[in-house]
Parts: structure tokens; C-alpha cells; sequence
């Protein structure tokens, strides 16, 4: 398990470091810092992954999350460290 994380953890930082510098990321980001609340869309829009890989950090216990009828929602608070 720890192995996955560490593979979560190196696939997310390099992302968000190809990221950093493009601009439609950085509007993305914005979107999402105003925002406050994310949903599954928001975060794939930010890691540039599937929605199974989001379901797949879910069920791993690294996202924190809130089920709401149905949709999951994520705390920008708790986002934000992943994409420092």
C-alpha cells in the first residue's frame, strides 16, 4: 500500500509540476481555488486524470471526501497541499 501512495504521490507531483507554467491550468486553478468545494470534475481538470483514477485515490483513503446524493465533493484545503 505504501508503494501506491508513493506512486500517487510521484505521478501527482509531476503533473502539477508540467502544469505549473501552462496558462489554461492556472485559470483551471483559480476556477478551483474560488470555488472552495471541488467535485470529480474539478480534480480531473487539475491532475489531468481519469475519473477512475480520482475513484481509485478515493478508495485508497488518499482523498478525503464527502458523498453528497451521489456526486463526491472535495475541500480545496485538503487539495491544496497536493498541488505544493
Amino acid at each position: 500500500m505504501n508503494a501506491d501512495i508513493i506512486f500517487l504521490l510521484k505521478k501527482i507531483l509531476s503533473v502539477v509540476t508540467e502544469n505549473k507554467n501552462n496558462e489554461e491550468y492556472q485559470k483551471t486553478l483559480l476556477r478551483c481555488r474560488d470555488k472552495g468545494v471541488l467535485d470529480t470534475a474539478d480534480l480531473i481538470a487539475l491532475f489531468k486524470n481519469s475519473e477512475r483514477t480520482i475513484e481509485r485515490w478515493r478508495n485508497t483513503g488518499y482523498l478525503k471526501y464527502k458523498k453528497i446524493d451521489g456526486r463526491c465533493y472535495y475541500k480545496w484545503a485538503d487539495i491544496m497541499p497536493m498541488l505544493d
